[in-house]
């Protein structure tokens, strides 16, 4: 049994046959999030950029009704919110390039952006709201982090999303729309950019390549994207606001990470551990306290080996197919 299917009833309702919205739909995120709206028989209203690949969206497109326009074309927004007028928002679109995004400047945008969608929201009674947020809000030197540990970012990225969520959760305050802003903290999975730690992995030695790692010794807390998904339509289930983390709540260290990887390709000798050092003042140890999120039932269908088999399983399937 999978994440909605546990939702307390006490504290959710199903999805099937509401209108939910969903931005940032065709993203690594979004695509697994449709994909669980689906299921629910939900009717989903999907958001996409007009210059974005559709890649991930293969064998979905003719299930959802798509709208193409960009949250910046604030006309656009209006007249789409307006014609659909939609029960529930899954706002997930935000600048998220590899390497690029904890720095970039569209940080700043996404928060106006998404202030103003919320803002459209309430005016067309959308009844529901869940933005994503990041662990990256949080002050990481506290290690196991909980929806009441200090926020203290060390980034842009994490600023800004702070910064929506206290913007958001004011706007919000008074009317008929909750609002819950999810804290993701770490995904793997199928379709993953593959400038990311376990795609980037897996090509290298499937590729035959040498891996060239730091020690490995960072914790984290890594969850498979499917329960991601399925973390987030259990929140917009729900009636709960405020912030919930989305987490396995179990710590694994980037080395036994990479070692799960290695071990599903059988190139285990194929790892160099320590041979590039680690980024700055990394911190060494990040997981999320999951109870609030697990009140509501859900639970995770993936453990860690489960879900890096499945990912090189849908790796070497992809390859094959190309």
């Amino acid at each position: 049994m999978t994440g909605t299917d546990q939702v307390d009833l006490r504290t959710g309702t199903s999805l099937a046959g509401r209108r939910v919205f969903v931005t940032g739909a065709a993203g690594w995120i979004g695509s697994h999030v449709l994909r669980r709206l689906i299921s629910e028989h939900a009717t989903v209203y999907a958001l996409i950029r007009p210059t974005t690949d559709l890649w991930r969206l293969t064998g979905l497109l003719e299930q959802v009704q798509t709208i193409t326009c960009d949250l910046d074309d604030s006309a656009g927004v209006v007249r789409t919110l307006q014609q659909i007028r939609p029960e529930v928002c899954l706002h997930l679109a935000w600048p998220s390039e590899p390497g690029k995004y904890a720095e970039d400047r569209r940080n700043l945008s996404a928060v106006s952006e998404t202030v103003r969608l919320v803002t459209l929201l309430a005016d067309v009674g959308c009844r529901r709201f869940v933005g994503a947020g990041s662990c990256a809000e949080y002050d990481a030197s506290f290690g196991w982090l909980s929806e009441n540990t200090p926020t203290r970012p060390q980034s842009l990225y994490g600023a800004a999303k702070l910064a929506t969520w206290l913007l958001i959760e004011q706007v919000a305050k008074g009317g008929l729309m909750t609002v819950a802003w999810a804290r993701l903290f770490y995904q793997f999975g199928p379709m993953e950019d593959e400038r990311r730690l376990v795609p980037g992995l897996v090509a290298a030695l499937r590729a035959g390549q040498t891996a060239s790692l730091t020690p490995g010794e960072q914790v984290r807390d890594f969850l498979h994207v499917s329960d991601v998904a399925s973390a987030l339509v259990t929140i917009a289930s729900s009636e709960q606001a405020g912030v919930f983390n989305i987490g396995s709540g179990q710590p694994t260290t980037v080395a036994d990470v990479a070692r799960q990887v290695a071990r599903a390709l059988g190139s285990s000798d194929s790892l160099r551990f320590g041979a590039r050092s680690n980024a700055g003042a990394e911190p060494l140890f990040i997981c999320a306290n999951t109870a609030r999120l697990r009140s509501t039932g859900w639970q995770p269908a993936y453990n860690l080996l489960d879900g890096i088999t499945e990912t090189v399983r849908w790796s070497a399937a992809k390859n094959e197919a190309a």
